[in-house]
């Protein structure tokens, strides 16, 4: 009986672990923007983005897809372009009467600004061997900065730390899945 509670106790801390959530945080500025009847250009910048993990700065990004192969270098911008689109997609489907991302800049009033620290780009054994629907997803690291039209003026910062997607065996749906999840908690945030 007590070997049956110890497994019961660690299984549960496991799991507890496995699908603890990521955090995003007000840095400075008004959150309010995000729910104001605008419309923002969003960018998404991996100039200084890391792969790594548990958020640890192992390789530059640019390392990291060249020790895949050429044809992740070669994918690569098609790629991070459809899972920025979920992004984009899940956020203005749940901000619903608040702020609009859009990807192109005209009649835009902000910059909305997606800076990626580190990734830790998961694997696709997760989504095989039954450990749940987050084990082996993307995990995400950065900033989101909101700038005026112009981007001259910094209005929002938040960052978000330990952001979880869902398990895939495609490596561009496992950071599309990220960042679902990442728009989905966005869209959630309060006002003061």
């Amino acid at each position: 009986m007590k070997k049956f509670i110890l497994c019961a106790a660690a299984f549960l801390f496991c799991a507890a672990t496995l699908f603890a959530g990521g955090s995003i945080k007000v840095v400075s500025g008004d959150a309010s923007i995000l729910k104001s009847a605008e419309v923002a250009k969003v960018i998404f910048n991996y100039d200084k983005t890391y792969v790594g993990e548990d958020g640890a700065k192992t390789q530059t990004l640019k390392q990291y897809l060249k020790s895949r192969g050429a044809d992740f270098v070669r994918d690569w911008p098609e790629d991070h372009k459809k899972a920025e689109n979920y992004f984009v997609i899940r956020f203005n489907k749940k901000n619903k009467r608040g702020l609009t991302l859009s990807e192109s800049g005209s009649g835009t009033k902000y910059i909305f600004e997606v800076k990626m620290d580190v990734l830790d780009m998961g694997n696709a054994a997760g989504a095989f061997v039954g450990f749940g629907a987050k084990a082996g997803g993307v995990i995400a690291w950065g900033d989101i900065i909101v700038k005026d039209a112009r981007g001259k003026k910094v209005l929002l910062k938040l960052r978000f730390d330990d952001i979880k997607g869902k398990a895939h065996p495609s490596e561009t749906m496992r950071l599309g899945l990220c960042y679902m999840d990442l728009a989905t908690r966005l869209a959630k945030i309060k006002a003061d």
